[in-house]
């Protein structure tokens, strides 16, 4: 599968800086870039139990600009997030809101990481500028989910072409003799 939605989780190999990569051991950058790239699998196909990823005891911090440009900002627990996202994953054929994620930085906090990076919504064209997560894992088990900072403006701000983006902007030359 190469859509270009699948291939934004590739390009995000690249973008871990490397004073990030100071901070953390090989094995541990590794494994925090390899549950990125399946978080924006699943999130951006549909393909897999996005749900999975989250711990029943995660936080989700949510801030919601409606259609109408009223902010409403409020936490659910995982459970409550896990209801929602399946809810969405059942109404769609997409994952919950595909994304790209930009200038990912990875910090070490106690036994999590913190992964802050700039994300932005592929279906609706905005850029949530304090996108957080933050990932622990049990032992040598996978990396879950703890917390959550995002940000969704539910207006889409993805420009339509007009006529005069279509319109071709070049010089023509005109030959003023017939053609023999």
């Amino acid at each position: 599968m190469n859509t270009p939605r699948f291939q934004a989780a590739w390009l995000l190999l690249g973008v871990i800086g490397p004073s990030q990569a100071a901070e953390l051991d090989p094995e541990t950058l590794s494994s925090a870039k390899a549950f990125l790239v399946d978080y924006l699998k699943r999130s951006n196909t549909g393909n897999g139990d996005l749900t999975a990823l989250y711990r029943d005891t995660a936080l989700i911090y949510l801030t919601v600009t409606t259609q109408n440009r009223q902010t409403q900002a409020r936490v659910l627990n995982g459970p409550d997030w896990k209801r929602l996202l399946r809810g969405r994953m059942a109404t769609t054929n997409q994952g919950i809101e595909p994304m790209e994620l930009h200038q990912v930085r990875i910090q070490v906090q106690g036994q999590n990481l913190e992964i802050a990076a700039l994300r932005y919504s592929l279906n609706r064209c905005y850029w949530d500028m304090n996108y957080r997560l933050v990932i622990t894992r049990e032992g040598a088990g996978p990396y879950k989910i703890v917390k959550e900072n995002r940000f969704s403006d539910h207006n889409n701000q993805c420009q339509t072409p007009t006529a005069d983006i279509l319109t071709l902007k070049q010089a023509i030359k005109i030959q003023q003799n017939p053609l023999p």
